[in-house]
């Protein structure tokens, strides 16, 4: 079996092609995107990856001055890392108890609790989030509590 020239220039050329796509990877790999802004939210692929990421959300300020202004009522959040270990991977967070309700039922505390569960969401890959605001607003007229823009 004799190679031709032709033959072999086009094994050459795919080489070479392949070595650059291989090359392009590797490169991707090791450097961020010049399009992205900030630090990149990723889904850690490893355990200990996770774990470093869901304590960094447990002590987010976000998370913690969510959980602050529940303990004026006596109230304490289920952080979503507490739903993963009962393997619950989504969830909505609504008002139900009237004695939090009275902490709750505000625009400060809404947009609290969506960041916090957000960085949950970045952290784990879960589906947890605060019911739709409309919808939020009439959970806290169901318990007896009208939604307010401060606290």
């Amino acid at each position: 079996m004799t190679m031709t020239l032709k033959k072999y220039n086009v094994i050459i050329y795919f080489i070479i092609l392949l070595n650059l796509v291989v090359n392009v990877v590797i490169a991707q790999e090791n450097e961020p995107s010049p399009t992205v802004s900030g630090e990149a939210k990723t889904i850690p692929s490893s355990t200990k990856g996770t774990e470093n990421a869901v304590e960094s959300c447990i002590k987010d300020t976000t998370c913690i001055s969510a959980n602050d202004t529940l303990k004026l009522c006596n109230g304490l959040i289920k952080t979503p890392d507490k739903y993963i270990e009962e393997n619950v991977r989504s969830g909505v967070y609504k008002v139900e108890e009237r004695s939090l309700a009275k902490c709750m039922c505000n625009q400060p505390y809404y947009d609290t609790l969506s960041k916090c569960l957000e960085c949950f969401v970045n952290a784990t890959g879960t589906e947890f989030k605060v019911s739709p605001e409309e919808e939020y607003k009439k959970q806290c007229e169901k318990v007896g509590v009208t939604f307010t823009q401060t606290m």
